[in-house]
């Protein structure tokens, strides 16, 4: 097969193109991930994934009489472990019918909530990974034909897909279905987060927690707990199951008696020296020196991985990205700012210890800034933990822009105090199901002037804008669900998400 190789801006990324196929008219196309030996070792790689296809039976040869059928596409990785990995792609944007495409993927806060369950004194925590997971799938319920790859056609046949193939819009949706129906029948299903499952022993208590992102699978539960999901779990063929040590979504996770700790170290260190080469811009722009559209690139590259790092385990970043990414143009100087994030990147350790679960609330920080972003925009930004009065676990953190114009410190402080408010409450709704009680919440905030209003019921501040929105919140305290406190700013561990030049000490010392 004659082929040209176009390297891509990654370079682990090729792209394979094998030209027009005269004979059916098309334009096929692989698509190869790092280096490929040859023909033999691409040959390989397809043939183990057709015996899949065959395996999880798939497809079904029939004769060609559809009017329509859907091309495909090959794609190639080379995995951790050396080998080359083919996967058979259909071209879904294809298919005439429309059909739903949406499916849950697992929330953060669910994994934090988890893993805090898992230090639990006799639970396990382990991840499992399934083997192929949309071919396992449910059967599909449509008719839909597929154009056969180019070696294992035969003139006048076509493929009719029995299962959802790699690349149907439907595909992820198909497998979210069959295996939370399968998880169903031995735990139930949580109301908030639908990839969320959760046990309960004979005598009413919680006994073990599932969380299911796609093919990827995390568990945490006493011994009875995994002997009730397992039958359930085996129904499908698995790859990797891995305890106490492994990584899961890019998280580094290790359990060693009541703690388990959480970082990114190998994303952050590959992060930090990938980026270190590419902001070695030469020349350098001038401090007040406007980008290319090359270096404007570059600036986004960067940004999009320091932000993932940022939403995951490493919050104080958070408001110096937020900065760069709400700019309507970027300079020297900001490229400068951007190297001296890298330069500074450490990897952050999260760690989750057993709480005493009847004495637990939730406990939310709050903070914000007014005018503090291009364009007089305001920051804002909270953060929050499960805390049982000895020792605190992180649930969920944010740092983002107030959505409307504020006018004042009091309204953007009530602003960020009422998108706490609104996570808090569903959080607590979360762990409502799964440990059969609500929890208290108390929100903090170091505005007295926000406390003082929330007390009394009638305040009027000056901006009417924010009428509505403390009348919210003045609803859940008074129906007790909220309590709103006053904290200094240097004990706000959010204080360091909405401003500049906080160290991060605070915030940081509250994940350990």
């Amino acid at each position: 097969m004659a082929c040209t190789l176009e390297p891509f801006e990654n370079p682990w990324f090729f792209h394979l193109s094998s030209g027009i196929n005269a004979e059916y008219g098309e334009e096929e196309d692989e698509q190869i991930f790092f280096s490929v030996t040859g023909e033999d070792e691409l040959h390989a790689a397809k043939e183990a994934e057709i015996s899949k296809l065959k395996e999880f039976d798939v497809f079904e040869e029939v004769p060609d009489c559809s009017p329509q059928k859907i091309s495909t596409k090959w794609v190639f990785t080379r995995k951790q472990n050396g080998n080359l990995k083919g996967r058979l792609v259909a071209r879904g944007f294809e298919e005439d019918t429309v059909n739903p495409t949406n499916s849950p993927t697992v929330c953060k806060f669910s994994i934090r909530v988890l893993l805090g369950f898992a230090t639990t004194p006799g639970w396990d925590l382990k991840s499992v990974d399934v083997t192929s997971a949309f071919l396992q799938s449910t059967v599909i319920d449509r008719d839909v034909y597929i154009q056969p790859p180019r070696d294992y056609r035969r003139p006048g046949f076509v493929w009719k897909l029995k299962k959802p193939l790699y690349g149907l819009g439907d595909a992820s949706r198909s497998w979210y279905f069959t295996i939370s129906t399968a998880l169903k029948e031995v735990c139930y299903i949580s109301k908030i987060d639908k990839t969320t499952f959760y046990a309960r022993g004979e005598d009413g208590k919680l006994i073990g927690l599932i969380a299911i992102h796609v093919d990827d699978l995390l568990l945490t539960g006493t011994k009875k707990f995994f002997e009730r999901v397992s039958p359930a779990i085996s129904m499908f063929k698995l790859g990797r199951v891995e305890s106490s040590v492994f990584t899961y979504l890019g998280w580094e996770i290790s359990k060693e008696r009541a703690e388990i700790t959480l970082s990114q170290q190998s994303y952050a260190k590959m992060a930090r020296d990938d980026l270190t080469k590419k902001l070695a811009m030469n020349p350098k722009p001038l401090t007040a020196e406007e980008l290319t559209m090359e270096q404007e690139e570059i600036m986004r590259s960067c940004i999009g991985k320091l932000s993932w790092l940022a939403t995951q385990t490493m919050p104080h970043l958070s408001f110096s990205l937020l900065e760069l990414t709400t700019k309507t143009g970027w300079i020297g100087a900001d490229v400068r700012a951007l190297i001296k994030i890298v330069r500074g990147l450490q990897p952050t350790t999260i760690v989750f210890k057993n709480l005493n679960w009847d004495r637990v609330s939730l406990q939310v920080y709050t903070d914000a800034s007014l005018g503090n972003l291009e364009g007089s925009k305001s920051g804002a930004g909270y953060i929050m933990y499960l805390d049982d009065g000895a020792a605190r676990n992180l649930v969920a953190f944010a740092c983002g822009k107030v959505k409307r114009v504020v006018k004042s410190v009091f309204a953007a402080e009530l602003y960020s105090v009422s998108e706490g408010v609104d996570h808090a409450v569903m959080i607590r709704s979360f762990l409502g199901d799964i440990l059969d009680r609500l929890l208290p919440i108390t929100v903090w905030t170091d505005s007295r002037q926000v406390v003082e209003s929330v007390k009394m019921i009638s305040s009027q501040p000056r901006d009417k804008g924010t009428i509505q929105v403390l009348r919210e919140i003045q609803d859940y305290v008074n129906l007790e669900v909220v309590e709103v406190k006053w904290i200094p700013s240097k004990d706000n561990p959010a204080d360091v998400l909405t401003k500049r030049g906080v160290a991060p000490e605070g915030i940081l010392n509250s994940l350990k």
